[in-house]
């Protein structure tokens, strides 16, 4: 049973990570394309909200 507990906060850790990543990029994203002046919805039809 333990291994099964390290190996979930392990994976969770991992998701949480990615997601983390991938929210920083997507406000880079969101950033350039602001200062770019380009087109919202060139910037992906899904934009992710922020969790702070």
């Amino acid at each position: 049973m333990r291994f099964n507990s390290i190996a979930y906060h392990q994976q969770a850790q991992t998701v949480h990570a990615r997601f983390e990543r991938s929210g920083r990029a997507w406000a880079g994203l969101a950033e350039f394309a602001a200062a770019e002046q380009l087109d919202p919805r060139s910037c992906g039809s899904t934009t992710p909200t922020s969790t702070e």
